[in-house]
Protein backbone atom coordinates (compact mmCIF):
# COMPACT_ATOMS: atom_id res chain seq x y z
CA UNK A 1 0.00 0.00 0.00
CA UNK A 2 1.57 3.25 -0.98
CA UNK A 3 1.97 5.70 1.79
CA UNK A 4 0.32 8.96 1.38
CA UNK A 5 2.29 12.07 0.30
CA UNK A 6 -0.10 14.20 1.85
CA UNK A 7 1.00 16.27 5.24
CA UNK A 8 -1.05 15.63 8.12
CA UNK A 9 -3.53 18.49 9.27
CA UNK A 10 -3.56 18.89 13.34
CA UNK A 11 -6.25 20.79 15.39
CA UNK A 12 -4.08 24.42 17.27
CA UNK A 13 -4.97 23.98 21.16
CA UNK A 14 -2.63 27.10 22.38
CA UNK A 15 -1.90 30.09 19.41
CA UNK A 16 1.31 31.68 20.00
CA UNK A 17 1.24 35.63 19.84
CA UNK A 18 4.17 37.59 18.81
CA UNK A 19 3.25 39.84 21.99
CA UNK A 20 4.51 43.54 22.35
CA UNK A 21 6.92 43.39 25.43
CA UNK A 22 5.28 47.03 26.90
CA UNK A 23 1.99 45.47 27.25
CA UNK A 24 3.06 43.29 29.93
CA UNK A 25 3.82 43.25 33.58
CA UNK A 26 5.95 41.11 35.43
CA UNK A 27 3.80 39.33 38.39
CA UNK A 28 3.82 41.59 41.31
CA UNK A 29 4.61 38.33 43.62
CA UNK A 30 7.29 36.88 41.01
CA UNK A 31 10.79 37.29 43.20
CA UNK A 32 13.55 40.18 41.53
CA UNK A 33 16.52 37.74 41.54
CA UNK A 34 13.87 35.16 38.94
CA UNK A 35 13.57 37.87 36.17
CA UNK A 36 17.05 37.25 34.05
CA UNK A 37 19.94 34.69 34.25
CA UNK A 38 23.00 34.98 32.25
CA UNK A 39 23.12 31.48 30.71
CA UNK A 40 19.48 31.95 29.44
CA UNK A 41 19.57 35.45 28.19
CA UNK A 42 22.48 34.07 26.07
CA UNK A 43 21.19 31.27 24.90
CA UNK A 44 18.30 33.54 23.75
CA UNK A 45 20.80 36.00 21.84
CA UNK A 46 22.19 32.71 20.30
CA UNK A 47 19.66 31.15 19.24
CA UNK A 48 16.27 32.95 19.85
CA UNK A 49 13.21 32.50 21.72
CA UNK A 50 11.93 28.88 21.76
CA UNK A 51 9.92 28.48 24.36
CA UNK A 52 6.79 30.56 24.65
CA UNK A 53 5.85 32.42 27.69
CA UNK A 54 2.40 32.16 29.75
CA UNK A 55 0.21 35.57 29.87
CA UNK A 56 -2.93 36.28 31.51
CA UNK A 57 -5.48 38.71 30.62
CA UNK A 58 -5.55 41.50 33.61
CA UNK A 59 -9.14 42.12 35.01
CA UNK A 60 -9.60 45.31 33.07
CA UNK A 61 -9.07 43.67 29.57
CA UNK A 62 -6.09 46.58 29.08
CA UNK A 63 -3.00 44.80 29.97
CA UNK A 64 -1.29 41.14 30.26
CA UNK A 65 0.18 39.71 33.42
CA UNK A 66 3.19 37.13 32.86
CA UNK A 67 2.17 33.85 34.56
CA UNK A 68 4.90 31.70 33.68
CA UNK A 69 8.07 32.28 31.51
CA UNK A 70 9.73 35.25 34.03
CA UNK A 71 13.45 34.33 33.22
CA UNK A 72 12.54 34.51 29.47
CA UNK A 73 10.61 38.09 29.49
CA UNK A 74 13.32 39.39 31.83
CA UNK A 75 16.34 38.15 28.90
CA UNK A 76 14.17 39.32 26.19
CA UNK A 77 13.83 42.83 27.45
CA UNK A 78 17.43 43.03 28.48
CA UNK A 79 18.02 42.69 24.84
CA UNK A 80 16.04 44.76 23.53
CA UNK A 81 13.44 42.45 21.97
CA UNK A 82 10.56 44.14 20.46
CA UNK A 83 7.91 41.27 20.69
CA UNK A 84 8.08 37.89 22.45
CA UNK A 85 6.60 34.69 21.90
CA UNK A 86 3.18 34.06 24.47
CA UNK A 87 0.50 31.46 25.37
CA UNK A 88 -2.76 33.80 26.18
CA UNK A 89 -5.23 33.10 28.24
CA UNK A 90 -8.40 34.64 29.36
CA UNK A 91 -8.07 36.68 33.38
CA UNK A 92 -7.63 34.12 36.14
CA UNK A 93 -9.38 35.13 39.24
CA UNK A 94 -7.42 34.94 42.57
CA UNK A 95 -8.96 32.03 44.18
CA UNK A 96 -7.95 30.16 40.79
CA UNK A 97 -4.60 31.28 40.47
CA UNK A 98 -3.02 29.27 42.99
CA UNK A 99 -3.86 25.93 40.91
CA UNK A 100 -3.71 27.22 37.51
CA UNK A 101 0.01 29.11 38.91
CA UNK A 102 1.09 25.25 40.04
CA UNK A 103 0.22 23.46 37.11
CA UNK A 104 1.91 26.02 34.50
CA UNK A 105 5.14 26.26 36.68
CA UNK A 106 5.65 22.03 37.64
CA UNK A 107 8.44 22.42 34.95
CA UNK A 108 9.81 25.81 35.58
CA UNK A 109 12.76 27.02 37.77
CA UNK A 110 12.07 25.32 41.29
CA UNK A 111 10.50 28.27 43.66
CA UNK A 112 12.83 28.11 46.89
CA UNK A 113 11.16 27.87 50.15
CA UNK A 114 12.04 31.98 50.55
CA UNK A 115 10.61 32.61 47.04
CA UNK A 116 7.05 30.90 48.37
CA UNK A 117 7.34 33.23 51.56
CA UNK A 118 7.89 36.59 48.69
CA UNK A 119 4.96 35.32 46.58
CA UNK A 120 2.44 34.94 49.71
CA UNK A 121 3.43 38.62 50.65
CA UNK A 122 2.74 39.63 47.35
CA UNK A 123 -0.66 37.87 45.96
CA UNK A 124 -1.80 34.78 49.03
CA UNK A 125 -3.58 32.90 45.95
CA UNK A 126 -0.23 32.50 43.81
CA UNK A 127 0.85 29.70 46.86
CA UNK A 128 -1.06 26.66 47.30
CA UNK A 129 -3.67 26.08 50.39
CA UNK A 130 -1.52 24.62 52.43
CA UNK A 131 1.45 26.73 51.95
CA UNK A 132 -1.49 30.10 53.01
CA UNK A 133 -2.16 28.02 55.71
CA UNK A 134 1.26 27.73 57.06
CA UNK A 135 2.36 30.74 56.37
CA UNK A 136 -0.50 32.67 58.28
CA UNK A 137 0.46 30.40 61.28
CA UNK A 138 3.45 32.76 61.13
CA UNK A 139 1.48 36.15 61.20
CA UNK A 140 -0.72 34.79 64.27
CA UNK A 141 1.87 33.91 66.02
CA UNK A 142 4.25 36.76 65.53
CA UNK A 143 1.60 39.07 65.60
CA UNK A 144 2.04 40.36 62.09
CA UNK A 145 4.26 40.32 58.49
CA UNK A 146 7.47 41.49 60.17
CA UNK A 147 8.95 37.45 60.56
CA UNK A 148 7.82 36.78 56.97
CA UNK A 149 9.29 39.70 55.53
CA UNK A 150 13.23 38.81 56.87
CA UNK A 151 12.14 35.50 55.84
CA UNK A 152 11.87 36.60 52.27
CA UNK A 153 15.24 38.96 52.50
CA UNK A 154 17.05 36.14 54.34
CA UNK A 155 16.95 33.52 52.10
CA UNK A 156 14.58 31.51 55.01
CA UNK A 157 11.35 29.40 53.77
CA UNK A 158 8.17 27.47 56.58
CA UNK A 159 10.85 24.83 57.33
CA UNK A 160 13.64 27.53 58.73
CA UNK A 161 10.13 28.54 61.23
CA UNK A 162 8.92 25.94 62.05
CA UNK A 163 11.83 23.30 62.86
CA UNK A 164 14.19 26.24 64.13
CA UNK A 165 11.91 29.35 65.57
CA UNK A 166 9.38 27.29 66.99
CA UNK A 167 11.29 24.89 69.20
CA UNK A 168 13.74 27.14 70.25
CA UNK A 169 11.13 29.69 71.12
CA UNK A 170 9.05 27.67 73.17
CA UNK A 171 12.05 25.80 74.96
CA UNK A 172 13.44 29.39 76.52
CA UNK A 173 10.15 30.54 76.73
CA UNK A 174 9.72 33.87 74.78
CA UNK A 175 7.05 32.01 72.00
CA UNK A 176 4.00 33.57 74.19
CA UNK A 177 4.41 36.98 73.99
CA UNK A 178 4.02 37.99 70.50
CA UNK A 179 6.00 40.83 70.34
CA UNK A 180 9.46 39.31 71.86
CA UNK A 181 9.01 36.22 69.84
CA UNK A 182 9.01 38.26 66.59
CA UNK A 183 11.65 39.62 67.52
CA UNK A 184 13.60 36.35 68.60
CA UNK A 185 12.52 35.22 65.35
CA UNK A 186 14.53 38.34 63.64
CA UNK A 187 17.74 37.71 66.04
CA UNK A 188 18.36 34.29 65.17
CA UNK A 189 17.42 34.48 61.05
CA UNK A 190 20.20 37.46 61.75
CA UNK A 191 22.82 35.16 63.36
CA UNK A 192 23.20 31.81 61.49
CA UNK A 193 25.75 30.79 64.25
CA UNK A 194 23.31 31.56 66.88
CA UNK A 195 20.82 28.96 65.69
CA UNK A 196 23.39 26.58 65.25
CA UNK A 197 24.08 27.13 68.93
CA UNK A 198 20.99 27.01 70.19
CA UNK A 199 20.24 23.84 68.36
CA UNK A 200 23.27 21.79 69.56
CA UNK A 201 22.32 23.28 73.15
CA UNK A 202 18.52 22.02 72.81
CA UNK A 203 19.87 18.58 71.57
CA UNK A 204 22.49 17.94 74.21
CA UNK A 205 20.67 19.01 77.04
CA UNK A 206 18.34 15.92 77.29
CA UNK A 207 22.02 13.88 77.33
CA UNK A 208 22.79 15.71 80.67
CA UNK A 209 25.77 17.46 78.64
CA UNK A 210 24.34 20.08 78.96
CA UNK A 211 23.00 22.73 81.65
CA UNK A 212 19.56 23.58 80.79
CA UNK A 213 18.68 26.36 83.09
CA UNK A 214 22.21 27.81 81.65
CA UNK A 215 21.45 27.17 78.46
CA UNK A 216 18.24 28.94 78.88
CA UNK A 217 19.78 31.89 80.67
CA UNK A 218 22.94 32.11 77.96
CA UNK A 219 20.39 32.46 75.18
CA UNK A 220 18.19 34.70 76.41
CA UNK A 221 21.30 36.97 77.93
CA UNK A 222 22.57 36.61 73.81
CA UNK A 223 19.16 37.67 72.29
CA UNK A 224 19.19 40.82 74.53
CA UNK A 225 22.42 41.74 73.68
CA UNK A 226 22.20 40.87 70.26
CA UNK A 227 24.91 38.55 70.19
CA UNK A 228 25.34 34.76 69.50
CA UNK A 229 25.48 32.56 72.44
CA UNK A 230 28.38 30.30 74.00
CA UNK A 231 27.30 26.22 74.57
CA UNK A 232 30.42 26.62 76.56
CA UNK A 233 28.67 29.02 79.57
CA UNK A 234 25.98 25.52 79.33
CA UNK A 235 28.66 22.99 79.41
CA UNK A 236 28.23 21.04 82.78
CA UNK A 237 32.12 19.21 81.77
CA UNK A 238 33.52 22.63 81.10
CA UNK A 239 32.10 24.23 84.16
CA UNK A 240 33.73 21.15 86.22
CA UNK A 241 36.92 21.79 84.36
CA UNK A 242 36.80 25.08 85.02
CA UNK A 243 36.08 25.01 88.52
CA UNK A 244 38.92 22.91 89.04
CA UNK A 245 41.22 24.61 87.67
CA UNK A 246 40.60 27.53 89.91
Amino acid sequence: MARSTKRPVFEAVDTVWAVPLYLIDPASYNPPDRLCRESLKENIKQNGQHVPIHLCWSKDGKRLELVEGHGRFGCCQELGFPTIKAIVSEYIPDELRASKYEQINSESKPHSGSDKVYEYLKCRWSVSATERCNFGRVERETGDRVVLERMARCGYGWHFFYNRCLPIGKWVGVHEDQSMFKRFCCWLMTHPAAVTECRYMLEHRREGHIDDGKAVAEILQAFRENRVPSRAKADRYACVKVGKAA
